[in-house]
C-alpha cells in the first residue's frame, strides 16, 4: 500500500497528464465548474437514477455554447454514456 504522499503525487501526475492530453475537455470542465460556483448553472440529480453525486456529461461536445449544455449523470451512468458512445463510434468506423 502506498503512503498518502505517494498517492497524492500519483494523482497529481495523472491529473497533469490528463489536462495536457485533453485541453478542450479540461477547459469545458473548468468553465462548467466556474458557472456552478457563480450560480449561473445549477447542478441537478442524475438524469437516469436520481442520485445526488453527479458529473456534468457534455453530450453535445465541449466547445462553444455546447459547453454549458450538460446532462447531469452519476459516475456509473456517466461511464456508461461514454462507453456507449465509444461503441457506437467503433461500429461506425468498422
Amino acid at each position: 500500500m502506498r503512503c498518502l504522499t505517494c498517492k497524492r503525487a500519483t494523482n497529481q501526475e495523472h491529473t497533469t497528464r490528463w489536462r495536457a492530453a485533453r485541453p478542450v475537455q479540461y477547459r469545458a470542465h473548468y468553465r462548467v465548474q466556474a458557472a456552478v460556483v457563480a450560480g449561473r448553472l445549477l447542478v441537478g440529480p442524475c438524469a437516469e437514477c436520481g442520485a445526488e453525486k453527479v458529473h456534468a456529461h457534455h453530450a453535445n461536445g465541449y466547445e462553444g455554447d455546447a459547453v454549458f449544455d450538460v446532462v447531469w449523470l452519476c459516475p456509473k451512468h456517466h461511464s456508461a454514456a461514454h462507453k456507449a458512445r465509444s461503441e457506437a463510434t467503433e461500429k461506425g468506423a468498422g
